[in-house]
């Protein structure tokens, strides 16, 4: 790929990360613009621009951006993005004073020393800066990583009939670690498996698709190559296995062990390969049929595209028949977060989950969402909750079950699923929402990680009884009603989440500048 393509690539997450501010730059980065006469009168003279200035040469400081210009209109020369370092020399920035910020009285067995004051306390320049700093690196990172993604899709070998999550040393079973920060399982040989990626060039390796003719499951294998030709015979119609053959795993490579979980339409269960443990998805008996298999297929075919610290790593799918299609991801050893709140409230429990891991297990979900809603199209969860936040042992969180997320090219999007007590109000009025109804669903989670009850379980009515889910669902579509926090509650962070669950979604932060929140008060910089 042309260089441009980098460089643009950039330059538009450069424009969005600066669009909150008033820097004179923001409106031109995208167009390969700048005006270093206005620059250097007015952005030099502010904190949050002129830090920009420096993370910009910075990332033109990387060999992939080194050829990288943007045109100074107010000269017509072409400016590198690793000159914008020295634009600002000798320039004073304007002194604007100290941010007072002020949060209530704590209990500090629930909340550790460090996290909150009860003191206005200053936010210094330096403090601002490096806060921003962070905030375009993240927008960097991830704008590198999809980039890195789709050209890493274009050039790759073809996929073989099976795959094998890792590979052990000759006479060696590969053993699973937990690493905190880390997504995958590794084996013997300490490498993380890599998948293998399809290329463009190749014919489909999904065709023929299976076709549908008759009343039972059947599977041949063709003469000319050991992938199977699959024939679903229940209905009319066909499933579309596309890309899922060059994930395959060998049925004979998985051994379930143990059950896991088991909800409307599937089961998890823990299970091995070659000595790896890990987390296998599957349908129910009773929920196979051609519409049920279509669905899983999508769900395992989303996954499979997500490659993100913040999402369970998918690892592969297996199947001997397509009503035997199996899910592979990585096991996350410390459950799901509803679990873990519910462990917490018990004096017996080994590992307390303190407000640090809290705060951080926010943000992790957070940064998920940044993921997610930064694809191309975006992927919208529509599920969120806290039985869908898996914690390794270490409570690193990570977002799980796509069952009914969707990728879109639109700005909205049309349905009605998901578990009530989290689901926007839009959804439960008309079904139509973006991406603002997942952060509405990250507010009900900060309430739950706040009082570690099930959200409005703690809400009475006026008779003094809990209230019906019918009466929730209409409350909560009125702006009635929303999950409470505890009373010690930090008031940055109940702030927070109701700016979450804002009733109209326009009025929600993004998932950026709640990652950015959170992770301000998780590194100490307020």
């Amino acid at each position: 790929m042309a260089a441009y393509d980098t460089c643009s690539l950039i330059y538009s997450y450069l424009t969005t990360s600066t669009s909150g501010y008033s820097c004179t730059y923001a409106k031109y980065i995208a167009t390969n613009q700048i005006d270093l006469a206005t620059v250097k009168k007015v952005d030099c003279t502010q904190s949050f621009c002129r830090s920009f200035l420096t993370t910009f040469a910075s990332v033109g400081a990387y060999s992939d951006f080194g050829s990288c210009y943007l045109k100074d209109t107010s000269s017509s020369k072409n400016v590198s993005l690793l000159s914008l370092a020295s634009v600002c020399n000798g320039i004073d920035v304007a002194n604007t004073g100290g941010t007072n910020i002020y949060v209530p009285t704590y209990n500090p067995s629930l909340y550790p020393s460090g996290l909150v004051t009860d003191v206005q306390t200053g936010i210094s320049t330096g403090a601002i800066v490096g806060i921003v700093v962070g905030v375009v690196v993240v927008v960097i990172f991830f704008g590198v990583v999809i980039f890195k993604y789709r050209q890493n899709n274009k050039a790759s070998p073809p996929p073989p009939a099976y795959i094998v999550l890792n590979e052990p040393r000759q006479g060696h079973h590969a053993t699973a670690t937990s690493t905190a920060g880390t997504t995958s399982s590794t084996g013997a040989t300490g490498q993380s498996t890599r998948l293998p990626k399809p290329s463009k060039d190749q014919p489909d390796p999904c065709q023929p698709p299976i076709r549908t003719v008759g009343s039972t499951l059947d599977q041949t294998t063709s003469n000319s190559s050991s992938m199977t030709t699959l024939t679903h015979k229940s209905m009319p119609g066909q499933l579309d296995l596309c890309e899922l053959d060059m994930h395959r795993v060998h049925p004979n490579d998985i051994h379930l062990i143990q059950p896991l979980a088991q909800g409307a339409y599937g089961e998890v269960w823990v299970a091995e390969h070659l000595g790896v443990s890990i987390a296998v998805k599957r349908l129910l008996p009773s929920k196979t049929s051609l519409a049920d298999l279509q669905k899983f297929i999508w769900e395992i075919k989303l996954l499979s595209k997500i490659d993100c610290p913040y999402v369970v790593r998918f690892l592969g799918v297996s199947w001997t028949k397509p009503s035997d299609m199996m899910l592979l991801t990585e096991l996350m050893a410390g459950g799901d977060l509803r679990q873990v709140l519910e462990s917490n409230q018990s004096t017996n429990h080994n590992h307390q989950f303190t407000w640090h891991d809290k705060v951080q297990c926010a943000l992790h979900i957070a940064e998920g969402l940044v993921f997610l809603h930064s694809m191309d199209p975006k992927v919208i969860h529509r599920d969120l909750k806290s039985r869908n936040v898996l914690l390794d042992a270490d409570f690193n969180a990570k977002i799980t079950d796509f069952g009914i997320a969707r990728e879109t090219d639109d700005a909205t999007m049309t349905a009605g699923i998901g578990t009530y007590r989290w689901i926007a109000p839009e959804v439960l009025l008309d079904g139509h929402y973006s991406e603002s109804a997942d952060i509405f669903s990250l507010g009900v989670i900060l309430t739950e990680l706040s009082t570690e009850l099930i959200p409005y379980s703690d809400l009475r009515n006026d008779k003094g009884n809990v209230y019906t889910d019918t009466a929730i669902m209409a409350k909560v579509m009125a702006g009635e009603l929303i999950p409470t926090f505890a009373a010690e509650c930090p008031m940055w962070f109940v702030k927070l989440g109701r700016e979450c669950m804002a009733l109209t979604p326009q009025d929600r932060p993004t998932a950026m500048k709640v990652a950015y929140q959170l992770r301000s008060h998780v590194q100490g910089f307020v």
